[in-house]
């Protein structure tokens, strides 16, 4: 009996044909499906990059008059492209931010019965504004200047300090070194992995450290000794490099460590006085609260008004015991931010870049840590901030190093706030939401009504360009004509070769100037849209015959004035 041969089956995938012969049809139609979907792809792929070159070429979107950011769809925040003097007296929008916030501090004051709250702004090495509440007792003076608060946390910045100071002077090989390189016989037990932390990981709160410290208070004169002893029957909790875990025991051991093993016969508090404190003038900034310390001191007091003690926290000092003014902590925010320099301390503007950098970003996308930060993204800027509670004082510190900005403020008492010590957080983030953005906008249009910083006459005119392609040299060799000019803090170059127009920024050096060429993309901002304009050396006219940029395969000869 002959069989139907559309009824064979293929043993080797057995289908029956007929089956087959419908899939083959169904694949077929796949296959032009995914054709088709290609070509949409790279049609899309092509509009992309088509929109990345517009986005370049485009002319700059205006400043927000507010914020200081670009006012087109894809807006990339805008941060002012030079930093310049403010005017005495500050300009008017300026006063009026700071009128507002100094009316809310004074009433703060008012309605919960605060003995005392001191608070100052300050921009590169000068202070902006300051202002101080209450009274430093609840029947003495109003706080001033030289007026001593408890910082609490805020001490962790010194530790952070030394460990680089020591980094630097080759003490310390590498950040990434492990505790017990240099101290044996710190020992605790790491359930996670076999690894060891490093120095940076409990410097940027990495480190999966316990908390507290096994004395907790340490106020009982504690030994290095003792609390070694102790952790080696402890555990981290949580795998060291993956999240945050805020560690009071981590800058203490920093601190104690190195002063006593590694660098030897000092302490802690000794250390920071003689290499970090003196140096920057620091007088009224310390450790011990002595007579003379609380002859201008802010004390705490409690719900009923009676005056708190001042904890001795021993041990645990590098991690909070300290006490400083709002003008002194200025000039540490001043340091740290490259605004105001020293000499007589040995750290590098990279390494304190490297210390104000996030080390951890949560998933929010808005909360960071570093070294010892906590940090915030708000009003599009990196907020560093750094709080301290104790003995129910408060105190925040704030630096935000792309604008040289900073705020401190400080508060005596606490605890007639609902939120108790986050008060300075609250106060902080009232400070950020009203100040910033109208600080950015006036940094932008100071740079737009300002004058470059040199006399451009060295650098308008006309050129005659030459332009070869760098990344295909024996292409044909383009030449044009560019212009210079000046335009309020920057030049404008501009070219009839159709290349985009180029903002060029004095850098400091006479005869290198930055050019950056407008995008409103952060992406394509930092593509290598930047580049560095080369001058020639000025003739006797004052003129410069023409000037080269490597990266784009530019050379050119002066034509004209």
């Amino acid at each position: 009996m002959a069989v139907s041969p559309t009824k064979v089956s293929s043993m080797e995938n057995l289908v029956p044909e007929e089956t087959y012969r419908k899939s083959k049809q169904a694949y077929i139609k796949i296959v032009a499906a995914l054709f088709i979907a290609c070509v949409i792809a790279v049609v899309m792929t092509c509009l992309f990059a088509w929109k990345i070159s517009e986005d370049t070429t485009s002319a700059p979107a205006k400043s927000s008059p507010v914020r200081g950011v670009q006012t087109n769809n894809d807006f990339c925040p805008g941060l002012p492209p030079i930093l310049p003097k403010l005017p005495s007296p500050l300009p008017e929008e300026l006063q009026a931010s700071l009128r507002t916030f100094s009316t809310y501090l004074g009433n703060l004051v008012q309605e919960n019965g605060l003995p005392a709250i001191s608070a100052n702004a300050y921009y590169k090495d000068s202070i902006l504004w300051k202002g101080h509440y209450g009274r430093k007792t609840l029947d003495g003076e109003r706080p001033d200047d030289t007026t001593r608060y408890r910082i609490g946390s805020i001490s962790k910045i010194f530790p952070v300090l030394m460990v680089y100071m020591l980094y630097e002077q080759g003490i310390i090989s590498s950040i990434d070194d492990p505790l017990n390189k240099y101290v044996p016989d710190f020992v605790i037990n790491n359930p996670f992995t076999n690894e060891s932390i490093t120095l940076r990981q409990i410097m940027n709160q990495l480190s999966g450290l316990p908390r507290e410290a096994p004395c907790v208070l340490c106020n009982r004169n504690e030994t290095t000794e003792e609390q070694l002893m102790f952790l080696k029957n402890q555990s981290l909790v949580v795998d060291p490099g993956t999240v945050p875990s805020y560690s009071n025991l981590g800058y203490a051991l920093l601190g104690r460590l190195f002063t006593e093993r590694v660098i030897k016969n000092t302490t802690f508090e000794e250390w920071t006085k003689d290499n970090i404190l003196s140096p920057l003038g620091l007088n009224h900034t310390g450790f011990s609260f002595t007579s003379d310390v609380k002859k201008n001191m802010a004390f705490p007091y409690d719900k009923q008004g009676q005056l708190l003690p001042i904890l001795n926290i021993g041990w645990l000092s590098p991690s909070g015991q300290m006490y400083s003014t709002i003008e002194e902590l200025a000039r540490v925010g001043m340091f740290l931010m490259g605004s105001k320099k020293s000499d007589k301390i040995g750290i590098k503007q990279s390494s304190l870049r490297e210390m104000l950098a996030p080390s951890y970003v949560a998933p929010d996308g808005l909360t960071m840590w570093g070294s010892p930060w906590e940090i915030f993204l708000r009003e599009h800027f990196i907020i560093r901030t750094k709080g301290g509670s104790i003995d129910g004082m408060s105190a925040m510190m704030v630096v935000i190093p792309e604008v040289k900005l900073g705020f401190n403020v400080f508060l005596s008492a606490v605890a007639n706030f609902s939120v108790g010590a986050l008060i300075g957080n609250t106060i902080t983030d009232r400070f950020i939401k009203d100040f910033l953005p109208v600080f950015n906008s006036t940094l932008f249009t100071i740079n737009e009504e300002g004058d470059f910083p040199v006399k451009p006459k060295l650098y308008t005119g006309t050129y005659n360009i030459t332009r070869v392609n760098i990344y295909a040299p024996t292409d044909k060799i383009l030449n044009y004509q560019a212009t210079i000019t000046a335009s309020g803090s920057k030049l404008i170059y501009k070219d009839n070769g159709g290349f985009p127009e180029v903002s060029l920024y004095y850098i400091g050096y006479e005869l290198i100037l930055q050019g950056k060429v407008f995008s409103s993309s952060c992406f394509t901002q930092r593509m290598g849209t930047v580049s560095a304009f080369h001058f020639k050396p000025a003739g006797a006219d004052g003129l410069s015959p023409g000037f080269a940029v490597p990266q784009m395969g530019i050379s050119s000869v002066r034509v004209s004035v």
